[in-house]
């Protein structure tokens, strides 16, 4: 048999090992997974499906629907069998039927309940027909939808609740993304500055070489590539946090990489106050959710104004039962009407006289909530307001300041560079360029989460007011 060279050998694993998808896993890209690359619509979309906060609260609208169906069966129509099997000295006697029941938006009740039966020798069919009507306490639609009312009035409160949390994770998503892609450029002015301050270091060397420089040149340059690398350092790590975030958000395994991207031009939003203002007490969520409660409060009342009254209900029964003997066809009827008049009383209603003290005092407080809620609104509006106008004359100053830096820069190294003084004046100089750099970034990415922060106080962040989970 002959030998097989070794060099075949290591060729024929080299070939191996560099075949994508035979090792690490079968993954094509080997131990190095793919990068997720999001535009910022990508990634706000991605939240509002997978983000575990808003699907836990999209549950409760699961649960409220079914609350309502249920509430909302006690007015259809309802069918029961009935059945009666009897047997004594007499015979044997078996009936059997099919009831239908309904009750009324207005407070009324029916019920119908035909059955048929015998003992085999005759039989006979049965109709009975029951309403009920209520003459005063529990007449008309208010309270008799009460449950059905209050169980929409919760419905729409959490669907309010699943739009509220769905705003915040979109902010928390957008504020998340420009974080990142803050993060990423300040990674990158960190490196640059580390770099020249190296060739600092150099040059300070050389001239050290020549007599032009002093080691305390050398020293100073030295000390502030260590500080900028510990400032790269902790940027670093504030990026990473910042991509876990994220992933967190958009319910991302942490292994994943991710790589975003999104508009760095701010929308320009031209509003003053006043228009401003309306706009958030039209579509703000808290608002909207405020106004409902004041409405469900006014219902309660209404409901507990109405259950101060008399009970008095109006019962009437009719009865149909016709006979069919077998051999004599003629048979007999039957029928019998019934009246009744059930009324019964607290004199005092002392119970209801207190529910409807305490949905006043509600009313009160529920009043009160609302004021405060505009209050606080107004004040946070207009507070943001002046937070974009702040930022962007901030922006304008710190741009100034960083083309007045550069200057001191360039001279500063043309003096040093000529013998003409020490590398302080450059350091200080590099160290003030650098923070006029990280200034205006944080300004330029403060400014643009600023006007998203702003559509959300207004509540025009997103358009899904309608939303049904």
């Amino acid at each position: 048999m002959p030998s097989i060279s070794p060099i075949f050998i290591i060729a024929y694993l080299l070939l191996v090992i560099s075949r994508p998808g035979d090792t690490w896993g079968g993954n094509s890209s080997g131990l190095q997974s793919d990068i997720v690359h999001l535009t910022l619509e990508q990634a706000v979309n991605l939240a509002l499906k997978n983000n575990s906060n808003i699907l836990s609260t999209s549950q409760n609208l699961k649960t409220g629907g079914v609350s309502l169906e249920l509430a909302q069966s006690a007015f259809e129509y309802g069918f029961y069998p009935t059945s009666e099997a009897a047997t004594g000295s007499e015979g044997e006697n078996l009936n059997v039927g099919m009831g239908v029941k309904k009750k009324f938006s207005h407070g009324g009740a029916m019920d119908v309940t035909p059955s048929f039966g015998g003992d085999g020798s005759y039989y006979s069919g049965k109709i009975g027909l029951e309403i009920t009507m209520p003459l005063f306490r529990g007449r008309g639609a208010d309270v008799t939808l009460d449950e059905l009312r209050g169980t929409e009035y919760q419905l729409a409160a959490i669907r309010l609740d699943v739009l509220s949390t769905r705003q915040d994770v979109v902010l928390e998503t957008i504020s998340t993304v420009y974080q990142i892609i803050n993060g990423e450029k300040r990674v990158a002015l960190y490196q640059d500055a580390i770099q020249r301050l190296k060739q600092e270091v150099v040059t300070a060397e050389s001239k050290k070489q020549v007599g032009l420089a002093g080691p305390l040149d050398v020293y100073r340059a030295e000390i502030e590539v260590k500080e900028f690398e510990d400032n790269l350092v902790r940027e670093r790590n504030n990026l990473l946090r910042s991509l876990d975030r994220l992933k967190t958000l958009l319910s991302l395994p942490l292994s994943t990489r991710v790589a975003v991207s999104a508009p760095l031009i701010a929308e320009e939003l031209e509003l003053d106050f006043q228009k401003a203002l309306a706009i958030a007490l039209e579509y703000r969520v808290d608002i909207k959710k405020s106004e409902i409660q004041q409405e469900e409060v006014d219902r309660k009342i209404r409901v507990a104004e109405h259950n101060l009254l008399p009970r008095a209900d109006l019962n009437i029964r009719y009865e149909n039962i016709p006979e069919f003997p077998f051999e004599n066809q003629g048979g007999t009827r039957d029928e019998q009407w019934f009246f009744r008049l059930v009324g019964s009383t607290d004199i005092e209603r002392k119970q209801e006289r207190a529910s409807l003290l305490l949905a006043q005092y509600e009313k009160q407080r529920v009043e009160l909530d609302h004021k405060q809620l505009v209050d606080r609104v107004s004040t946070t509006i207009k507070n943001q307001l002046l937070q974009l106008v702040q930022s962007k004359q901030l922006l304008e100053i710190r741009r100034k300041q960083y083309e007045q830096t550069r200057g001191k820069r360039l001279v500063a190294g043309i003096k040093f560079r000529h013998g003409m003084a020490d590398n302080a004046d450059l350091i200080e100089s590099e160290i003030e360029l650098q923070r006029a750099r990280v200034g205006i970034l944080e300004l330029e990415s403060d400014y643009i989460i600023g006007t998203y922060r702003l559509r959300k106080e207004l509540g025009t962040l997103l358009d899904d007011m309608n939303y049904d989970g």
